[in-house]
């Protein structure tokens, strides 16, 4: 008698594929969490009056930049994946081609 707990032969061919604009956006969301802790660290320092006003604007300038241009990135590596799978899609031959055309 076989116990199977859970279908694994159709598993791989269920789940969706992630492309690697995905990862590449979500690594980039991260570097903009980093950048958006400096921006509440530095703005934290400013207004507790514990570092200088040089160096807590400074971080705090650093952490914005960071923060728009990594959300810039994030956004631009998304795009550019549903413009690689829009691709694939229409150079399939199907349905969506008579669409795009």
């Amino acid at each position: 008698m076989s116990s199977q707990i859970a279908n694994t032969s159709s598993y791989p061919t269920s789940r969706p594929q992630i492309g690697r604009g995905a990862v590449v956006c979500g690594l980039w969301l991260r570097v903009a969490f980093i950048g958006a802790s400096a921006v509440a660290v530095g703005v934290m320092q400013l207004l507790g009056g514990e570092m200088k006003l040089v160096p807590a604007l400074a971080l705090t300038l650093v952490g914005g930049l960071l923060t728009a241009f990594s959300v810039r990135s994030a956004r631009g590596a998304l795009d550019a994946a549903d413009d690689a799978a829009s691709t694939l899609v229409v150079s399939a031959g199907s349905p969506a081609r008579s669409l795009a055309i």
